[in-house]
């Protein structure tokens, strides 16, 4: 899929939520990111799309992540870049920590980045985030714009990767030598 398409397909996913209530459109959102990350599973696993490399992280590795490098109390200038976000899994889970930290849907959206190559994973992240976090279609896609980017164009420098590596002892070798981007 052409990485222009993303903003397309965000559209296409969107609108398969209007019919329904809006106390409905997050679980209808996740369900729709767990069917998609199982039919790439799928394709890989029959050796139809070995190119793609895709890798979906399970919930229990995600909140293992979160739990050994995010901070309970997040700083204000708190950011997090996932930069192979998928259906934004990693992202979804920033996004309830922060919540449940009392941050606003707009301070959320402004300090979560993320891009993958897949353009239809970048259309789920962008919907889901902002049916889990609230705000509006145009507020998320202006935030978007940088937030959930398709293609490999973002380049995440104000992320001091040896900091986020040392938070994980059992990376923690990788960091020797390493420099902040």
């Amino acid at each position: 899929m052409d990485p222009r398409h993303a903003d397309l397909l965000t559209d296409i996913v969107e609108e398969s939520c209007t019919a329904l209530a809006p106390s409905r459109r997050g679980q209808w959102i996740a369900r729709i990111a767990d069917n998609y990350e199982a039919a790439k599973r799928a394709a890989e696993s029959a050796g139809t799309a070995k190119r793609a490399g895709t890798w979906y992280t399970p919930a229990s590795v995600v909140a293992s992540v979160l739990d050994a490098s995010m901070p309970a109390r997040p700083v204000a200038a708190f950011r997090a870049c996932d930069p192979s976000c998928g259906t934004g899994n990693f992202l979804s889970a920033i996004a309830t920590r922060l919540g449940d930290a009392g941050w606003s849907a707009a301070r959320i959206a402004k300090s979560l980045e993320g891009m993958d190559l897949d353009p239809m994973a970048v259309a789920i992240a962008r919907v889901r985030l902002r049916h889990q976090v609230g705000g509006t279609a145009a507020a998320w896609r202006a935030a978007g714009g940088r937030a959930q980017r398709s293609g490999a164009t973002l380049l995440c420098a104000h992320v001091d990767f040896r900091a986020a590596l040392a938070a994980l002892p059992a990376l923690s070798p990788l960091c020797e030598g390493a420099e902040a981007m």
